[in-house]
């Protein structure tokens, strides 16, 4: 299969993979649709029990695409900003249980598909950041997910600092479930054979229904209002100017008021 998302069923096991390496596995338009997609007909697979998200390549993936989601478009912003709100949803309400595996770096709105997901894996070169306000944005759509598994002082000192943190501080703060001494990717496909080996698949369902029933039921709601935060940040003076500075591929310090027009 072509495209920036593959997917495998093997065993039960649905593989869902981020395929665009040559791009750090940036996060598209195209991209969300695609998994959307992947997500839709996973629930229409009878064979599938599990949900297995992964990435191609060095990196899970860096963020949003700047080169090829044009903010500055506010009909792009708005559309970007549903797709990813309803990846999100999608993730978490999913019946079939969603394991992820995290080898390198994921970044900015790539953090949240990985905390969308039920149990999670990260190796030695994972890596993670709530970068938007590097580039002048706010991570409001991912702060939404962050919340099942964050604290409140740890989310907003993550989300207001942009600090990249390893996949050993991930697990203290409880960002993954798991460790992998080496490949998260194997470490997870072995859990997954272990998971439906000694585990009904129906009442792994059930209860991932049960308690995703028991989750606040203003995720909608937190989601909505999340996509408005998103794109008023995306037309500020600020994301014009780290945006700029991105493409151009220059630094921008942000103490310099003149220097991002402010």
């Amino acid at each position: 299969m072509n495209g920036p998302i593959v997917s495998e069923l093997k065993s039960g096991v649905l593989r869902i993979a981020l395929k665009d390496p040559e791009r750090r596995n940036a996060i598209s338009l195209e991209m969300l649709e695609a998994l959307a997609e992947a997500l839709q007909a996973a629930e229409q697979t009878p064979d599938a029990r599990v949900v297995l998200l992964h990435a191609h390549g060095a990196a899970f993936s860096a963020g949003m695409d700047l080169k090829r989601v044009d903010l500055g478009d506010a009909e792009v912003a708005e559309r970007f900003a549903a797709r990813l709100a309803s990846v999100y949803r999608n993730l978490q309400r999913i019946p079939l249980p969603v394991l992820c595996a995290v080898d390198g770096p994921a970044m900015g709105g790539a953090v949240g598909l990985v905390l969308a997901a039920d149990l999670i894996f990260a190796g030695p070169s994972a890596r993670f950041a709530l970068s938007e306000t590097r580039i002048g944005l706010v991570p409001a759509l991912v702060s939404v997910v962050a919340r099942r598994r964050l604290t409140a002082g740890k989310l907003k000192a993550l989300a207001v600092s942009g600090t990249t943190v390893d996949a050993s501080e991930a697990y203290r703060l409880g960002m993954v479930d798991f460790l992998a001494e080496q490949s998260a990717l194997r470490e997870a496909e072995d859990f997954a054979r272990k998971l439906l080996r000694e585990n009904s698949g129906e009442a792994i369902t059930r209860t991932k229904r049960f308690l995703s029933g028991s989750e606040p039921a203003d995720l909608d709601q937190e989601l909505d209002r999340a996509q408005v935060e998103f794109r008023a940040a995306a037309a500020s003076a600020s994301a014009r100017a780290g945006l700029a500075a991105f493409r151009e591929k220059r630094p921008l310090n942000w103490g310099e008021p003149n220097e991002v027009g402010m």
